[in-house]
């Protein structure tokens, strides 16, 4: 039986992959500011800060991206949407081989 492939996941909202490397400083740090105030406001002090600030990283990534848009958007709406329906699978393509650097048979 053939291995699985390895599964990376990633957001994508209206058939666009939305990437936070192609997000301005200043769309990044909203986002960062985003999790921080929701974390700090609605913390469950039983959980770690890291843990439930991973689960709100996902809302505000894409509250930050929908205000491309709909400037008035919010996190509110961000919450609305189902992670099913933003969070999608891939197969991680496998490694290319590189040359070794070494000498090649035509070159001997």
């Amino acid at each position: 039986m053939a291995d699985e492939p390895e599964l990376e996941q990633y957001i994508e909202i209206d058939g666009v992959e939305v990437d936070m490397e192609d997000f301005t400083f200043r769309e990044q740090r909203e986002v960062r500011r985003l999790v921080y105030e929701e974390v700090t406001l609605e913390r469950d002090r039983d959980k770690p800060w890291e843990q439930q600030m991973f689960s709100d990283i996902y809302p505000a990534i894409l509250c930050v991206y929908m205000r491309r848009a709909k400037p008035s958007a919010s996190l509110d709406e961000a919450l609305d949407l189902k992670a099913r329906d933003v969070i999608k699978e891939r197969a991680v393509a496998p490694p290319t081989k590189r040359a070794s650097g070494g000498r090649s048979a035509a070159k001997r």
